[in-house]
């Protein structure tokens, strides 16, 4: 009835409501006896998953009706999990549950679900990535490539393409001009330009002044373009009326060199 009423896109591969499954059976099993025989609860293997996880807990108790315990069956869907990651979560299940009892003052959230080999693996070992690098600025990795091949193609936006040589030589005269205008090391330059050959051309040249560009989408409302320059306070900005001042007097040469 509530499947009819709530109407979810069917599919034969799950459950239309749930997918996980937490049963908690807390009554002690009723006694089944036979006159002359001796009767026990045998568990019968479906070998079909019921949900895609299920987790069944059950209190176990004594001959005397003591408490003994905790029993937990944990069932899935082989299609979706295997068998080490179902132990893996009944193992951080059962971390969880420890703590809470060891310190139930501790809030949920604060509860260490890994263990301490688990958290080495995530923070140091999985991220290991440590590699030498060129001691070169970006920069400089960039003019190594216009050395390599100029004539490759660099930048292609619609039926425009310009090569490394010539979107070095562009971004050169404009790096000339930034360092005329003061720009260098720890001076920043708003760059509020599409995306576009000139926005590349733009970034480049601040690098290659030594400075450190400040990205302002144009199509940002005039507000928050108005905040991000202002709290950054560059020394100028590059738009496209910027861009198109005459720079041919400038050198082609790389302004570090």
């Amino acid at each position: 009835h509530l499947v009819e009423l709530l109407n979810p896109e069917r599919s034969t591969s799950h459950h239309p409501l749930f997918q996980v499954i937490l049963g908690f059976q807390n009554g002690q099993e009723a006694a089944f006896r036979l006159p002359g025989l001796q009767v026990e609860v045998e568990g019968v293997d479906l070998s079909v998953a019921r949900a895609d996880l299920v987790f069944n807990v059950a209190e176990q108790y004594g001959g005397t009706g003591e408490p003994a315990g905790i029993e937990a069956l944990a069932e899935y869907a082989t299609a979706l999990y295997d068998r080490a990651t179902v132990e893996g979560f009944v193992a951080r299940w059962t971390r969880l549950l420890e703590q809470a009892v060891t310190d139930p003052a501790r809030p949920i959230g604060r509860a260490e679900l890994l263990t301490p080999e688990e958290r080495t693996r995530l923070l140091a070992d999985w991220n290991a990535t440590g590699t030498e690098l060129p001691a070169k600025t970006l920069a400089g990795l960039f003019e190594d490539e216009v050395r390599r091949d100029p004539q490759a193609p660099a930048v292609l936006s619609g039926t425009l393409t310009l090569s490394y040589g010539e979107l070095n030589a562009r971004a050169n005269r404009l790096a000339h001009w930034l360092a005329g205008q003061g720009v260098g090391p720890e001076q920043l330059v708003g760059v509020v330009l599409p995306r576009s050959v000139e926005m590349v051309i733009a970034v480049l040249a601040v690098l290659k002044a030594g400075g450190a560009y400040v990205p302002v989408d144009p199509e940002y409302p005039q507000q928050r373009r108005e905040f991000i320059l202002a709290d950054a306070a560059p020394v100028l900005v590059l738009d496209e009326a910027a861009l198109r001042r005459d720079l041919s007097g400038f050198p082609v040469t790389d302004p570090g060199v």
